[in-house]
């Protein structure tokens, strides 16, 4: 078992404090896709993972290569918000009218709970912006 493992054993176990979730998605101006998360607001344990899942769809006549920037708020909790897996690592093509679901796998760090900056903080807002990646040059 790795540490990881038993911190979120012991999370669940004990009963760890919970914090409400919300995703945010937006498109820039030039991409032609719908981006939006399948559920607004989730409630997770803190140190706990969870995964939220976001829809994307080519709304164009070609294929769409896009990537996706990411922002945490409060600024002050963006240390404590881990991604382990996300869309957002690496660059994602749909096709002409193509629809997918793209998971985030992440946990808020149970360290989150020790620091006096983050008492008050009841939510915490993980927002993506899909952009057009630049097309190579032929």
């Amino acid at each position: 078992e790795t540490d990881a493992q038993i911190a979120e054993r012991i999370a669940k176990s004990s009963g760890a404090p919970t914090i409400s979730i919300r995703f945010d998605a937006s498109t820039a101006s030039d991409m032609p896709w719908t981006f939006k998360p399948l559920h607004p607001t989730d409630t997770v344990q803190i140190g706990v993972r969870d995964m939220a899942i976001y829809t994307a769809r080519n709304n164009a006549s070609i294929p769409i290569t896009g990537t996706a920037t990411f922002n945490v708020e409060p600024a002050r909790a963006g240390i404590y918000f881990n991604k382990i897996q996300c869309f957002c690592f690496t660059e994602q093509t749909l096709q002409p009218g193509q629809e997918v679901q793209m998971p985030v796998l992440f946990y808020v760090d149970p360290a989150a709970l020790e620091d006096e900056n983050m008492k008050g903080v009841e939510q915490i807002t993980l927002s993506y912006t899909f952009h057009r990646a630049i097309e190579p040059r032929s």
